[in-house]
């Protein structure tokens, strides 16, 4: 294709050429107006050539809307591909998409352009982002949001697929958090039994987030209540309890 391309801009040069003489000649009328029409329709019919041999040399060659890095290719020099054919991987790495889910009771207080931070496995060191879009429904079968955030990675540090622990800072809320050895689970929720005069009272609760040792309370509790985290095999609603000193 390059020969042929080669070829036609040779020939377009020559009746360019030539086109010019017969301009000449057809101002001192030495030539007829037919004759020079045809010659300035050699060199549009050449030029279209042209066009059209650019135009396939450019589908030759395959270039990424985006800049990243490329994987492993699929293919070998010289093959036949077709527009359907994985040639390589092409992914963006610098700024990097975090996609990650929230419980849909926060959904409202998930912002655009919010800062978010996150960490990867095996390095503590907090990476900050930010919130660039929300999807628009919650997942029905896990009753969550997603959302996508923006992050910088010019030094390559977060690669694509990654699993990383996101952050997401919400608004200040006055929360009660207790051991997780405290909650009784029950038919209807969850339990537990609160101190008051002495005696082992049966509390409803409702719980929200939780860490690897405690658990947050929504509903059921006062700040101030003595929740009893001991004993509770043999603990039972209005039974008397004591404190008990624990000496480390």
């Amino acid at each position: 294709m390059l020969a042929q391309l080669k070829k036609v801009e040779f020939e377009e040069q020559l009746a360019s050429q030539t086109e010019a003489r017969q301009n000449k000649l057809l101002e001192i009328n030495a030539i007829s107006k037919e004759e020079y029409d045809m010659a300035v329709n050699r060199v549009n019919t050449l030029s279209t050539d042209k066009e059209f041999l650019q135009v396939q040399l450019a589908k030759t060659t395959v270039r990424a809307p985006f800049s990243g890095r490329m994987g492993f290719k699929n293919i070998s020099e010289g093959a036949y591909i077709t527009p359907g054919d994985i040639i390589a991987n092409l992914v963006q790495t610098n700024p990097v998409k975090l996609d990650f889910s929230v419980p849909e009771k926060y959904s409202n207080k998930i912002k655009v352009g919010q800062p978010i931070s996150f960490m990867i496995d095996g390095d503590d060191e907090k990476i900050e982002a930010k919130v660039i879009a929300i999807d628009p429904r919650i997942d029905e079968d896990l009753r969550t949001l997603k959302v996508r955030a923006l992050a910088k990675n010019s030094n390559d540090r977060l690669l694509p697929g990654m699993f990383i622990r996101v952050e997401v800072p919400l608004e200040q809320e006055r929360s009660i958090m207790i051991p997780t050895e405290a909650i009784i689970p029950i038919l209807k929720g969850k339990k537990v039994f609160v101190m008051k005069d002495g005696k082992a009272q049966e509390t409803i609760i409702q719980t929200g987030l939780r860490t690897d040792s405690r658990i947050q309370v929504e509903q059921g509790l006062n700040v101030g209540d003595s929740v009893i985290v001991s004993a509770l095999m043999s603990v039972k609603n209005k039974s008397a309890v004591s404190l008990r000193k624990v000496v480390e």
